[in-house]
């Protein structure tokens, strides 16, 4: 999970995705980022991973053998203790109802391929906060109550992986300084390590 130090907008990343060259570019990127990434080439061995070590966020790839990434992000979300994780869906398909499945799953946003590597830094500086804000209240007691496990219920109304209008709405309005805020700290966090890495230019495959 995400630390409380001074590396605030360090987090762990669970990248799923069963070509290799893809989870490649993303960890290679993410690190570079100063963010914790791990591996898994399938749906199943992204639930066991999950079940061991709850990441912060999640890029999830949707045409995958054997469980696809709605079935996958629909059982993360069935579980009380998971469904405050982000997950973001990566895929080849970016039409309309694909894009309308993903939120019903319980997706955060969603990503097309190929994409830029400016476009996942940006995604993950967009959710991780919140992800952040979320354990906090959690761990407080949580804003408008708990549920089975201390998780953090999910207002009337509002599927539980949220919805890309409501995430995006919650980072423009200055999520980052409602977490500053909740921590105690001064000024605003950022989700964004530059490291020396260059994020723009660099596309992922389909």
């Amino acid at each position: 999970m995400v630390a409380t130090d001074d590396s605030l907008s360090r987090g762990t990343i669970l990248l799923v995705d069963d070509t290799l060259e893809n989870l490649d570019v993303l960890d290679d990127l993410l690190t570079g980022q100063g963010y914790e990434v791990r591996r898994a080439i399938d749906g199943a061995m992204a639930l066991r991973a999950v079940a061991a070590a709850p990441p912060d966020l999640i890029l999830l790839d949707i045409m995958m053998p054997g469980m696809d990434g709605y079935e996958v992000c629909a059982r993360l979300k069935a579980d009380g203790n998971n469904w405050g994780i982000p997950v973001v869906f990566i895929s080849a398909l970016d039409d309309d109802e694909d894009k309308v499945r993903g939120v019903e799953a319980g997706g955060a946003d969603y990503i097309p391929k190929p994409f830029q590597a400016a476009e996942v830094a940006a995604q993950v500086e967009t959710h991780l906060p919140n992800a952040l804000l979320q354990q906090i209240l959690a761990d407080r007691g949580g804003a408008g109550g708990a549920g089975a496990g201390g998780a953090p219920v999910a207002p009337a109304g509002e599927t539980p992986g949220g919805s890309v209008g409501l995430l995006r709405g919650r980072a423009r309005a200055g999520l980052n300084d409602e977490l500053a805020a909740a921590l105690g700290c001064h000024g605003s966090v950022s989700g964004r390590h530059d490291g020396g890495h260059r994020v723009g230019g660099l596309s992922i495959l389909s």
